[in-house]
């Protein structure tokens, strides 16, 4: 088994978001990724158009690019709960979307099957802190018997 530290992203809001890290997913750590990975941040982008509200509509091309590019990649978003939208714009006309996330091969997926992102409330950021519990809580049910010979 290979143990890998997790990427992380944060892609440039200003240069036409999501290509250098489409870029970088296709051509470079899709050949190079071998074992259990994640990769998560703040992608830029959304996966379709249930993960945004307000501003412009979004094009399918654009959809499609990023999703081919987590294919290609052989990525999966990691099971999440809390906030819907990971970012708002904080301004009367608001913009919020899933623009951060977490994402797994079937590897890591496999070793850790009951993973999930909590996406917590914003606080002074326009982003949403992301919080990946690995292992669920210990069960909560009756305490098994102990015997105890003296």
């Amino acid at each position: 088994m290979t143990t890998r530290a997790p990427t992380t992203v944060r892609s440039s809001p200003t240069q036409n978001p999501g290509n250098n890290v489409r870029r970088q997913c296709k051509e470079t750590i899709s050949q190079v990724v071998r074992g259990s990975w994640t990769v998560g941040g703040d992608f830029n982008e959304v996966r379709n158009t249930h993960e945004k509200v307000g501003g412009r509509p979004l094009r399918a091309t654009r959809l499609k690019r990023f999703n081919d590019c987590i294919e290609a990649c052989n990525l999966m978003d990691i099971h999440s709960s809390g906030n819907t939208f990971s970012w708002s714009n904080k301004q009367d006309n608001q913009i919020m979307g899933r623009l951060d996330r977490i994402l797994a091969n079937n590897d890591w997926l496999l070793l850790h099957p009951k993973a999930t992102v909590i996406y917590h409330p914003q606080g002074l950021s326009d982003h949403s802190a992301m919080h990946l519990i690995l292992v669920p809580p210990f069960p909560s049910g009756p305490k098994p018997f102990k015997f105890f010979n003296a």
